[in-house]
């Protein structure tokens, strides 16, 4: 029962996580959400590819779809599709109220907490009913450039 700081320093133990959505405890799927757990901002498959292999828990390109694709069906991990059409996965750990991608790199990053946001976000949702939009879910992302992108300007 090993256990694993996030990057917010909160210790989650995967095995049991795994365990309790039904899923088997493998290598792969304890080295994504570690990986996951410790990045500040999305990985694509290939990031997570190179991250695994760096970490001696390299797995073949199709093992890794397949437990990307289980983590997310499961909700531990959630799927994002950035404007370069990339997709990209972020650990569910807690709400977000959205996402910052830069247009140049298409690096997703969450958006800073904010208490305000869940309010405006439910105003819009509320403004969308009324005109008889029935929103499954209100996502937010900004765009622009990041401070890399930028400094390389």
């Amino acid at each position: 029962m090993k256990k694993i700081a996030s990057h917010s320093n909160e210790m989650i133990d995967f095995s049991a996580q795994l365990r309790a959505h039904g899923l088997r405890v493998t290598r792969s799927a304890i080295g994504v959400l570690t990986i996951l757990s410790m990045a500040r901002s999305t990985k694509s498959h290939d990031e997570l590819a190179n991250s695994l292999l760096a970490n001696d828990e390299a797995c073949d390109r199709v093992t890794l779809y397949r437990v990307l694709d289980r983590l997310t069906q499961v909700g531990l991990i959630k799927k994002l599709q950035s404007s370069d059409r990339v997709s990209r996965f972020a650990l569910i750990n807690h709400e977000t109220s959205g996402y910052f991608e830069c247009d140049d790199c298409h690096h997703l990053e969450e958006l800073p907490e904010d208490p305000e946001m869940p309010k405006l976000l439910e105003q819009l949702n509320q403004r969308l009913k009324k005109q008889g939009i029935k929103s499954a879910d209100v996502a937010l992302t900004v765009h622009g450039t990041c401070r890399e992108c930028d400094q390389k300007k």
